[in-house]
């Protein structure tokens, strides 16, 4: 009778042998599917950030193509990373004021709103995080204030930079900033770095 049976001790071992095999072989199908899961999902938000991109480009063409505005001007301007190279006063001048009467398409967030001889001026940067600061100071009618008002009335206090617009601009003038200060009553200019003040009319925005 006994060696029919398995001792007790090897039964045991057997058994559990088995069941760590199973318990093994489960842990790796419900690894893969985790991945997979994780897979899909980065696929899924990979493609509908791509989607919302593509949806976004053909809005502010279609923007753009109301006002026969340009929407390329500033190409001359970035570099194979679409940030800002390092260009001379006169290259902006240039990408802004040669447009053969064209508007221009700018992508740009508020900064502040203030009056200037009884017109409303309204200041947009970009925000690029590098050395190169351009600064827009836009004439708008009040419609358009009240218009971007409204599209940020739910920003935080700490709203500058919240909300992105495509604006339809016409640019008429190009500084670079200065400093400057009179000491021993003679003037001395003193360069800020690569900082920028653009004049213009904002002709229409829409929120991007």
């Amino acid at each position: 009778m006994s060696g029919s049976y398995l001792p007790w001790s090897e039964f045991f071992l057997t058994t559990n042998l088995k069941r760590f095999k199973w318990l093994f072989w489960i842990l790796i199908l419900l690894t893969f599917l985790v991945m997979g899961c994780s897979d899909s999902k980065y696929e899924v938000k990979k493609n509908q950030a791509k989607l919302e991109k593509e949806m976004t480009e053909r809005q502010i063409s279609q923007f753009a193509s109301k006002y026969n505005a340009l929407l390329d001007w500033g190409n001359a301007l970035l570099d194979l990373d679409n940030d800002f190279r390092y260009f001379y006063t006169t290259d902006l001048q240039k990408a802004v004021m040669e447009t053969s009467g064209k508007p221009l398409v700018l992508r740009l967030y508020v900064n502040d709103i203030y009056m200037e001889d009884g017109k409303f001026i309204v200041q947009f940067f970009h925000d690029n995080y590098l050395d190169t600061e351009i600064y827009y100071n836009l004439e708008c009618n009040e419609e358009l204030v009240n218009k971007i008002k409204g599209l940020q009335k739910n920003r935080s206090k700490w709203g500058r930079g919240e909300v992105l617009f495509a604006i339809i601009a016409q640019l008429k003038n190009v500084q670079k900033i200065k400093f400057v200060i009179e000491p021993s009553g003679e003037e001395v200019s003193v360069e800020t770095g690569d900082l920028y003040s653009i004049s213009g009319q904002c002709i229409d925005l829409i929120k991007i």
